[in-house]
């Protein structure tokens, strides 16, 4: 136990320090200006330790290769540009030694010419591992850097003012004129006042510097990163065992600005999601993560328009003021109206992310920076192996998906009989409690089955042949939305489209019985989904705080470091950011699928969508480490799994409209077969006509990209040409005369 006197002892030694005050304790901020953690453990702490750093590495000439790609020779490769590998390392060496050349190699790198950062080493709070603190502040180096990678800066308003033109901004009036507005009570990150401005990105160049704003943090990052990796191999570094993590670092200042906005702050529950908060958030996380809440604040902001024409069906229903068939023909309009929002919606989201693209700079980014991935084999891609591996992993996908039907089929079929025996027991629970709970155990396994396949298909998705990082991003995308999007979807479809034909409905046996049970499991799986979510967070954060506890202990009359609080968090990683994005479109799928038969669902979707963005802001904020800004070109692979959901939902909804709902349900079969085909085609037909009116590009996008054209040249030889001095052409002919004199 830490005594009351101890931490007054420590708060007194921290006098002119930064206290910040986080999970119910007080932490010295001592992450300054630090930008990057590496962690490597320390080889003499105990016994074990000392026995496993005693141990001879393994293939370590193998090892120093992976890390070092571009230093050391490949004894089977001749390369003027690389060394041979030192004499010491060899078969038989410790992973002491090994560790502690490899450390000596990767500093020397960092802190030397080809990179020149700021290097501190540092104990930890237990003593058990050593942090490696890294930073890039020297201006003129940041520079250096942007200028050798190619990196994009941000021109600045007065390159353009200075030029005598425009500045492009989202209020274009036409021929090159715009309307520019401030909100000076609104900061950003750095301070600057939000403004409305969309000034074009360039290529660095140190003549264009004086009209080129600085680098944010996000981007200081990404360059730092990007330019290690172009010597050292990161993932093979910790592949290695020599270094235990690697992470940015949080900045305390910067993820409370973001609270301050209602970002991160869970009781601020109703604070309105703004178009500029992704701003703040690519400034501060990048690119990747500031398009998924933009699509988040997106939807959210639209999901208004369905959630409040819900209420009048909601109320109509519920009332009893009228009849079935009428209550059925609502909800018919109701579907109608929900396929052509969501049309709607897909094609202004369009809009809005090509705007961003342009304001941060991410226009063709995935063509211009996608990098190869060391683990890529150009002679085993095609191979058989390579398409066994694919075919494997899909075969597994069918397994989940065939594990999700035969189960949900087996509980359904337990609880149609035990409504049908009301005085018997199924597994010892009394019938009408098993009917009752029954739909808990269908989600249950959805949530069993969700978690399992995200760690299984992560891994085998890693091990696959694929080029880049973004190919990757995109097939295990791909692979984990087929089996969660079955996995949440089928037990929902199996009431409407199986369970009426191959068991009966419960009650008197016709479909409004399915109905029923329908709403009541899409009501009950939201609720559930959303605690579930809360849970994980809070379980997260209770480790976390556990983990620092028990350090705390062994050094009572000192306060634990935020730096290291940080090292404790777990990391954000690709298949968290994929279950994150997933939970949103499940969201989004739902009140398209089944708005038909729940159309207060669309309210739901909002009123949980709210709080699960502001739970999903928190844990990136406090209960993870910061995940490493990357840049993108928006919400990727998931664009088309919009697109598919939309159209998926006008089937299932004419499905239901003319299979379940009367009067058409009585109608024969021929007659019902030719209603849905027709109710499905003129939605679709309706659909692609809002999508084609609407188009891909924004008036406001065609304008701004026109000016950028049009005057990038011109700010660009208003400075060089004066930095550079414009050369003089001299005459080399004489004019002919004027046929008109």
């Amino acid at each position: 136990m830490t005594s009351s006197t101890d931490v007054e002892a420590a708060k007194a030694s921290l006098m002119g320090k930064q206290v910040v005050k986080f999970l119910g304790s007080e932490h010295e901020n001592n992450v300054e200006d630090w930008q990057y953690v590496f962690v490597f453990a320390l080889p003499d702490v105990n016994e074990d330790a000392k026995k496993k750093f005693a141990e001879p590495m393994e293939d370590p000439k193998k090892w120093l290769m992976k890390i070092f790609p571009k230093n050391y020779k490949d004894e089977k490769l001749q390369s003027a540009e690389r060394i041979e590998i030192p004499a010491e390392v060899k078969e038989g060496m410790t992973r002491k030694q090994f560790h502690d050349f490899v450390f000596k190699e990767f500093t020397a790198i960092l802190a030397g010419p080809l990179c020149g950062f700021n290097l501190k080493r540092i104990t930890s709070f237990d003593e058990d591992e050593c942090f490696l603190l890294v930073s890039l502040t020297d201006k003129a180096r940041i520079d250096d850097l942007a200028d050798k990678e190619g990196f994009k800066a941000k021109l600045k308003p007065t390159a353009y003012t200075n030029c005598k033109l425009s500045v492009p901004t989202d209020h274009g009036l036409g021929n090159g004129e715009f309307t520019r507005t401030s909100e000076d009570h609104e900061k950003n990150i750095d301070g600057t006042p939000v403004t409305n401005d969309y000034c074009q990105y360039v290529p660095f160049d140190a003549l264009m510097k004086p009209v080129l704003e600085d680098l944010t943090d996000a981007d200081k990052l990404r360059l730092m990163r990007r330019h290690i990796q172009a010597f050292v191999s990161l993932a093979s570094l910790e592949q290695s065992g020599v270094c235990l993590s690697i992470f940015p670092l949080h900045k305390w200042s910067g993820i409370e600005h973001m609270y301050s906005k209602g970002w991160s702050k869970l009781h601020n529950v109703f604070h309105w999601p703004r178009e500029a908060m992704a701003d703040q958030v690519f400034q501060y996380m990048g690119a990747e993560l500031a398009f998924f809440f933009h699509w988040l604040n997106f939807f959210t902001r639209l999901a208004l328009i369905p959630a409040l024409a819900s209420i009048p069906v909601f109320i109509a229903r519920k009332t009893g003021m009228l009849s079935l068939e009428q209550k059925h023909y609502m909800s018919m309009a109701f579907a109608a109206f929900v396929a052509v929002w969501s049309s709607c919606f897909n094609q202004m989201y369009k809009h809005r992310k090509n705007m961003k693209q342009i304001k941060w700079g991410m226009k063709n980014f995935n063509q211009e920076t996608a990098q190869v991935r060391r683990q890529f084999d150009d002679t085993y891609r095609g191979s058989w192996k390579d398409h066994a591996q694919h075919i494997g992993h899909w075969i597994l996908c069918a397994c989940f998906v065939a594990e999700t039907m035969l189960f949900t089929g087996w509980i359904a079929n337990l609880r149609f009989d035990a409504a049908e025996d009301k005085h018997g027991k199924t597994f010892g629970i009394p019938n009408p409690s098993f009917v009752a709970y029954g739909k808990y155990i269908i989600t249950i396994n959805i949530k069993i089955m969700d978690k399992v396949w995200s760690i299984v298909t992560d891994k085998l998705t890693s091990k696959e042949n694929w080029r880049t990082a973004q190919e990757l991003k995109s097939a295990l995308v791909a692979k984990i939305f087929a089996v969660k999007a079955f996995i949440f979807f089928y037990p929902f479809l199996y009431v409407i489209l199986i369970q009426p034909y191959a068991e009966g409905c419960p009650g008197d046996g016709d479909m409004q019985g399915c109905i029923e049970v329908l709403q009541s499991s899409l009501m009950s799986f939201f609720i559930t989904n959303f605690v579930t979510e809360v849970v994980m967070v809070c379980v997260s954060l209770f480790l976390t705080r556990m983990a620092i506890r028990s350090e705390e202990g062994k050094k009572p009359g000192k306060l634990y470091p935020y730096l290291e609080l940080q090292a404790k968090c777990p990391e954000y990683t690709v298949g968290d950011q994929i279950n994150d994005f997933m939970n949103a479109i499940l969201n989004y799928g739902f009140i398209l699928m089944f708005s038909i038969c729940l159309p207060f669902m669309s309210f739901l979707a909002f009123i949980f969508s709210v709080p699960m963005k502001r739970l999903t802001a928190y844990k990136l904020s406090y209960a993870c480490q910061r995940p490493d800004p990357k840049g993108a070109e928006g919400i990727g692979a998931w664009e088309p799994v919009l697109s598919i959901l939309s159209y998926a939902g006008v089937s299932v909804n004419c499905y239901i409209a003319v299979f379940l709902y009367e009067p058409i349900a009585s109608w024969n079969p021929y007659s019902k077969f030719l209603t849905f085909i027709a109710a499905e085609h003129v939605l679709i037909a309706l659909k692609l006509t809002i999508e084609t009116m609407v188009g891909d590009k924004s008036l406001e996008e065609k304008r701004i990209e026109e000016y950028h054209d049009d005057t990038l040249e011109v700010i660009t030889e208003s400075i060089i040409g004066i930095k550079k001095g414009k050369a003089k052409l001299e005459s080399k002919s004489t004019p002919p005369p004027s046929p008109y004199s």
